[in-house]
């Protein structure tokens, strides 16, 4: 089956909200019952049948909040999203076989790469007390055919002159997806040339890219690509006039001054302990930005315990802030909310045991609006940020193997 968008790439928020139109993802969806658009009376055949396009667009499957959900009615939950999803499709298409030229149609055809049906047939047992996407189990030969006619429909899209900024993005950022994933799975020259191709042709036409596909597309370059692809890739970042990508700019060079006094943090972890940084000098800490409801963050858990295992008594520290999603989105002293927070507390601490992560967990149920989250400017997840002996930030790509790579560089005991 080829790769198409799964969670992972849902959690870039400036990709998806920036260029592809402000996608919620599903599991936020959950949450947040999407807002109907204002009510407009049909004029027209063809706004008679986008209406039913838009009725499924912006329908809600359920108004329970994820985070309150039992497990059957996650699963309900999934399933109810996955028909409505491929109503969707089916309604799309329809509107397009007879309107072909109404512009109306691409925004749907960039949405149904981010929320493609998944023909549920059932759930992976591993997952049985926190159902998610990453649990599903779907009819591989629907889901191989729904990829054929979707690369169809964003071939479309990136040949439309009616396509806006945003739709070519998100269009490009599924090619963009499916190359790496391609290249992950067969690492050859074809398909790596592939990948560079897709990326090439992105950045051509999209100058203005947002900072986390730039970020994205450097990360891979520094693992699978050569030192003058990223030096390259760097030099022509540097006309940009995005803050952000400003940033990531000066971030490649060792420049880490907006995690400035991240080293120094202090805090009541969620399990009471009394944390603070400032006194953990002399060792090489990390610090990870997560949440129980990112598949990614999730993938990548298995190589932090067994880092922590083998190095934490040499001196390594795991330091967890949790961007938990409790459904509060304002009024987070308000007594109404605690019962909230307090549920998604204690749901990410039993998350956390089962998964052998004994360490301390930063927890304020903000979900993006965490405060650590918002005050070092973290717009995706996961973020890993290591910390030095001499206090100083060493690395913001410390994931799979490279984690294990700067752990020896820095321990004081390299030996």
């Amino acid at each position: 089956m080829s790769v198409s968008l799964r969670p992972r790439s849902r959690f870039l928020l400036t990709a998806l909200v920036g260029l592809a139109g402000g996608l919620t993802p599903p599991a936020v969806a959950a949450d947040e019952a999407a807002e109907a658009p204002a009510e407009v009376v049909p004029t027209s055949p063809a706004d008679v049948a986008w209406a039913e396009v838009t009725a499924l667009q912006s329908s809600s499957p359920t108004v329970t909040p994820w985070a309150e959900m039992t497990p059957a009615q996650r699963r309900e939950s999934l399933r109810m999203n996955d028909v409505r999803t491929q109503a969707l499709e089916a309604a799309v298409t329809a509107f397009a076989a007879q309107f072909p030229d109404d512009p109306r149609r691409l925004e749907v055809f960039v949405q149904l790469s981010y929320q493609p049906p998944k023909y549920i047939t059932g759930f992976s047992s591993a997952d049985d007390e926190m159902p998610g996407w990453n649990s599903i189990i779907g009819d591989e030969a629907k889901m191989a055919a729904f990829e054929a006619r979707q690369a169809k429909r964003i071939a479309e899209v990136l040949a439309s002159p009616d396509a806006t900024k945003r739709q070519v993005g998100g269009a490009f950022y599924t090619l963009f997806v499916e190359a790496r994933g391609r290249f992950m799975k067969d690492q050859t020259s074809a398909r790596l040339q592939e990948y560079l191709d897709v990326a090439e042709a992105m950045m051509d036409r999209l100058p203005d890219a947002a900072a986390n596909l730039a970020k994205e597309h450097l990360g891979f370059l520094k693992f699978h690509g050569t030192a003058e692809q990223q030096a390259a890739f760097v030099a022509r970042l540097e006309s940009s006039d995005d803050p952000d990508v400003k940033q990531m700019v000066a971030e490649s060079r060792g420049d880490f001054s907006r995690f400035s006094g991240i080293a120094d943090i202090a805090f009541t972890a969620a399990d009471g302990r009394e944390i603070d940084l400032g006194k953990m000098r002399g060792k090489v800490v990390l610090i990870d930005f997560w949440a129980t409801w990112c598949g990614p963050c999730i993938g990548e858990i298995p190589n932090v315990v067994a880092n922590y295992q083998k190095y934490h008594d040499r001196g390594f520290e795991v330091i967890g802030v949790t961007l938990e999603n409790s459904g509060v989105r304002k009024d987070f002293d308000d007594p109404a909310n605690a019962s909230k927070l307090k549920m998604a507390k204690a749901k990410m601490l039993a998350f956390a045991k089962s998964k052998d992560m004994p360490w301390p967990q930063y927890y304020d149920g903000k979900f993006w609006q965490n405060d650590l989250a918002l005050r070092f400017g973290i717009k995706a997840i996961p973020a890993m940020v290591l910390i030095g002996p001499d206090g100083q930030v060493a690395s913001i790509e410390a994931r799979g193997e490279e984690l294990e790579r700067q752990i020896l560089r820095l321990l004081p005991d390299n030996s």
